[in-house]
């Protein structure tokens, strides 16, 4: 069982405690069911010592319980925490190329659906510990009464269990088809949110999208969940009406075959019926320990792997970006493919050096490689072939991020945060005031602890919010990917004309990918790349 597998790897010494008081409080619910089998027999009204003893072993179940239950909460919700935590983390740990070809969908469904499953699997294991104590803690008492009882009894248990994994083998697969589908479903769902404007302009794309797309893919998530959750409870009531066949039999169809003492029918009866409850709870977990389990092999497919964070060393906390002099990328290669797995494009091999207070910009048509090559020298991917140095010493997997430390970045798909993460907005604030008046969105932004009182803002107005945080990094490399193609021609001049000299001026810099070739003037060196090649290298543009 994969699930319960898991949260003994995260602490045996606390599952071993827990089952530990599971036994005993196992053997304290038997022991009462023992006490009420032998009032019975012995005539009512008990006496004061039964009595007695009834009352204080009923205490001791409940602390036994409730010390047995306690720890493995801890233990379940602890698990979920560092669960919860460790995907994050090996996710930003993750190379950049692995998540973009994996898709945000799937991470999507990893951290929602799978979490979700995983954390429900978890939460019912301190219930399957104590119902399985009490189960055994009953067998127990049933070989004391009657040996050749148990036997049959372990016969009949063995044949449901085979009857069972038998029926619940096709809704195990269910679950695990409805997991594949659900990643689709997560697509879909988020082309709903980011193409809800193209949605509402074209009916035909509109109804083509829900009945072709999103509706089949639902409607085949639902039914494998529909017979998934069917195969389970049908294997559920069954094992139920099974253990009423057995009552039934003790009670019914025994007697007439041979003869039985009354007083082993009635505990054994009692005992049946007392198990009922934990096993039929123990039946119907069973589902959500499938679909756990199914959660956890998708994490491991997915190459997240829970137990192990390898590749590059990543650094914690607050580091200081290192001097620059000069970054060289050296016979540089990347290649990645287009939609149609087939067809790949190479970019490479580049040669190129970058010295410290330069504006360089990177410039060619769409689809070569731009913005590939903006990611190649921001350490976001890692050559494929060639090496990159800084200062003359080669960029690996030790110090690929403290190379990134370098860089202040604004990409075409960057993130604005809410919240000014990683600085200090005290000692910022002045620079940041200056730049909203700067950029004219003071009117509509203000930095209140640190925090923007909103990002919802046009899509130029948020990338000139993102260059105002990527200034206040305070970095020696900055690096624009195609900023200024959504500014309007105000903003377009007091980018390349006021903020990029600026920067330059105050020894930094500067690599922008751009189309505004009014403004190439302003560069001190342009690279043009053409079908993922250099074109006249190192060309130097006099400024006027």
């Amino acid at each position: 069982m994969a699930i319960l597998l898991y949260l003994f790897k995260k602490s045996k010494r606390t599952l071993l405690l827990a089952t530990v008081f599971g036994l005993l409080g196992g053997a304290s619910s038997t022991f009462l069911i023992t006490t009420i089998h032998r009032a019975i027999e012995g005539g009512l009204p008990a006496d004061r010592f039964m009595t007695t003893q009834f009352y204080a072993m009923a205490i001791i179940y409940l602390l036994t319980y409730l010390s047995g239950q306690i720890p493995l909460f801890q233990l379940s919700e602890g698990a979920v925490y560092h669960l919860r935590l460790k995907m994050i983390e090996r996710i930003l740990h993750s190379p950049l190329r692995f998540l973009e070809r994996m898709g945000p969908h799937r991470l999507y469904a990893t951290l929602t659906n799978d979490i979700g499953s995983i954390t429900r699997g978890l939460n019912i294991i301190p219930k399957v510990v104590i119902y399985s104590m009490i189960i055994l803690g009953c067998l127990l008492y049933v070989s004391y009464l009657s040996p050749a009882v148990l036997v049959a009894l372990a016969v009949f248990t063995l044949g449901m269990v085979g009857i069972f994994s038998l029926m619940t083998k096709r809704a195990k697969r269910r679950f695990k088809r409805s997991r594949e589908t659900g990643d689709q479903l997560f697509k879909l769902f988020r082309d709903t949110t980011e193409g809800l404007k193209e949605l509402k302009m074209n009916a035909g794309r509109r109804s083509a999208f829900l009945n072709e797309h999103l509706q089949p893919t639902a409607a085949s998530y639902k039914e494998d969940r529909i017979w998934g959750l069917a195969g389970f409870e049908l294997a559920t009531t069954l094992g139920n009406l099974g253990f009423f066949f057995v009552i039934g039999a003790v009670v019914f169809l025994i007697p007439h075959l041979i003869e039985v003492d009354p007083g082993l029918v009635s505990g054994v009866v009692l005992i049946f019926v007392f198990m009922i409850s934990p096993l039929s709870s123990l039946l119907g977990f069973m589902p959500v320990i499938a679909q756990a389990s199914v959660a956890l092999n998708k994490i491991e497919a997915l190459g997240l792997n829970l137990d192990e964070i390898a590749g590059e060393t990543y650094l914690t906390g607050e580091t200081q970006a290192p001097t620059v002099e000069f970054i060289e990328l050296e016979g540089v290669q990347h290649t990645y493919y287009s939609e149609r797995e087939d067809e790949q494009f190479q970019l490479g091999p580049i040669d190129l050096k970058v010295t410290a207070g330069q504006i360089v910009f990177i410039v060619g048509g769409n689809g070569s490689g731009k913005s590939t090559l903006a990611k190649l020298i921001a350490g976001l991917y890692e050559p494929e072939a060639g090496r990159i140095l800084l200062d003359g010493r080669p960029v690996d997997t030790e110090n690929r991020d403290l190379y990134r430390q370098c860089f202040a970045t604004v990409f075409t798909d960057f993130h604005l945060f809410q919240s000014l993460l990683g600085l200090d907005s005290r000692q910022m604030g002045p620079l940041i005031q200056r730049y909203l008046e700067r950029l004219h969105l003071d009117h509509k932004v203000t930095l209140t602890e640190g925090t923007f009182s909103t990002t919802n803002l046009s899509t130029g107005q948020r990338k000139r919010l993102a260059l105002l945080v990527a200034v206040a990094e305070n970095r020696p490399i900055y690096l624009f990917d195609e900023w200024a193609c959504d500014q309007d021609p105000q903003f377009k001049r007091v980018f390349y004309q006021e903020i990029l000299p600026d920067l330059k001026a105050g020894g930094k810099t500067v690599i922008a990918v751009t189309h505004d070739d009014q403004y190439f003037s302003v560069a001190d060196h342009i690279i043009k790349l053409a079908d993922g090649h250099l074109t006249p290298y190192g060309e130097t543009v006099t400024a006027p």
